[in-house]
């Protein structure tokens, strides 16, 4: 009778106690091992560090979700300034020019002229010379002292040949025209590059706020590269880089 009584015991066969056994294991690996886990996920988590940035500044916030909810990006009124109403293809191969840089020290190019000994620079501003270069052999140029930020500046090139002086722009063509970037706008960017360095599309789009049209469709082009499946990001990159035509 005992031997009978101690098999019971040993070796249930009652499925409801089976049942019940089964679901106090069961509790108790739910306990265990996904308790802490759903708590964790009712328990707010505090915001990525990117996303608090954003909220730390509204303006920053404001210019993405504006800009993705149109779907447009609209050139600055700085480069209108900068292009005189000329045609891009009027305009004389120089560069810097019709843009903003980002550099105070901005290096000046130009093409070759024939039979031209040497080079001269001249930069101004509201008619005032503001630098001169010495003479130049080569086709390129960076002044040694910055120049204010915020303001616009004409420059052109002046070639010395055994015939006389070639100028460019010529006198008929549109005056060649650059901006630099304000102090203001670069430390906001920099500030941007500082807080949120992988965000390319909040870069670009300061840079094309701020005119720096080169910087903006770099940004803006890596931007689509990142997320080639949205039609918006390619209109965007798009629209900037026509700036440059």
């Amino acid at each position: 009778m005992k031997e009978a009584q101690t098999e019971v015991l040993a070796t249930p066969r009652d499925p409801w106690l089976w049942i019940a056994m089964a679901t106090v294991i069961a509790a108790l690996v739910f306990g265990v091992l996904w308790l802490p886990r759903w708590e964790r996920a009712r328990t707010p988590q505090p915001a990525k560090r990117s996303e608090r940035v954003l909220d730390e500044r509204p303006e920053w916030r404001s210019l993405v979700d504006t800009t993705l909810a149109t779907g447009r990006v609209d050139a600055p009124p700085i480069l209108a300034e900068l292009r005189e109403g000329g045609a891009r293809e009027d305009a004389p191969p120089l560069a810097p020019i019709r843009t903003v840089v980002e550099s105070d020290r901005p290096r000046f190019t130009w093409p070759p002229v024939d039979g031209a000994t040497s080079y001269r620079i001249d930069v101004s501003t509201d008619g005032s010379t503001v630098a001169l270069s010495e003479p130049l052999t080569d086709t390129s140029w960076q002044p040694s002292v910055p120049f204010p930020r915020g303001r616009a500046y004409e420059w052109r090139v002046v070639a010395t040949t055994k015939t006389g002086e070639v100028s460019m722009p010529k006198p008929t063509a549109p005056h060649a025209l650059f901006a630099v970037l304000s102090t203001s706008a670069e430390d906001e960017i920099e500030s941007a590059r500082s807080a949120r360095p992988d965000d390319k599309l909040l870069l670009g789009l300061l840079y094309a706020r701020a005119g720096v049209v080169e910087r903006a469709e770099e940004e803006l082009r890596n931007y689509a590269a990142s997320v080639p499946q949205s039609a918006i990001a390619a209109r965007l990159h798009r629209a900037v880089a026509g700036w440059l035509e």
